[in-house]
């Protein structure tokens, strides 16, 4: 778990990078929600995090905090592991997190690792597409293929380099804005 959640903050990391003089003039940060890693994995983070040109922190996650408030029988009737109760705590954090933002907020799993135009292709694609079409949106980079897979009705949208299609799901790697967060915020 660790590897994932390294190679993915080392892939975010290039990615901004790789399009510093866009995000030069963006107030970027960057928040890691922490669940009991080891303080060696910490370091590791601080290291890859110190003297870029963004903001960043780390954040952890108090579980208690969530625990008390998520059912202990799910949907099919069985009881909720601890691995469940961490995940749907750090979701919760993160919105909580999302709707103090400025502006736009990317989600990202520790296990997501992407590509060098990555965010710049999403924020791009995001300005243009929300702006063509006068509304806020939520954006999600291709991150489970069979979420792809089956035929549905889609449309197709030029974004900044690639070609983006509409579908009504994905999991939970995506960018939006502090809008929909505010007004969805009981259905994420």
């Amino acid at each position: 778990k660790e590897e994932y959640s390294l190679r993915t903050l080392k892939s975010i990391i290039n990615s901004i990078n790789y399009s510093k003089k866009i995000f030069r003039e963006i107030k970027l940060r960057l928040i890691i929600i922490d669940h009991n890693s080891e303080e060696k994995i910490i370091r590791k983070y601080k290291s890859l995090l110190k003297n870029q040109f963004f903001k960043s922190e780390i954040k952890s996650l108090n579980i208690n905090f969530y625990k008390k408030k998520i059912k202990k029988i799910n949907q099919q009737g069985k009881k909720v592991s601890h691995n469940q109760i961490s995940n749907m705590s750090n979701i919760n954090e993160s919105f909580n997190l999302g709707k103090k933002c400025n502006d736009l907020v990317y989600f990202v799993e520790d296990d997501y690792i992407h590509k060098k135009d990555a965010i710049e292709e999403m924020i791009l694609t995001y300005e243009r597409v929300s702006t063509q079409l006068k509304k806020e949106l939520i954006l999600c980079p291709a991150d489970y293929p069979y979420l792809y897979s089956k035929l549905q009705n889609s449309k197709i949208l030029l974004g900044n380099k690639y070609h983006w299609r509409t579908t009504d799901e994905s999991l939970c790697t995506f960018l939006t804005s502090k809008k929909i967060i505010n007004k969805h915020f009981k259905k994420f």
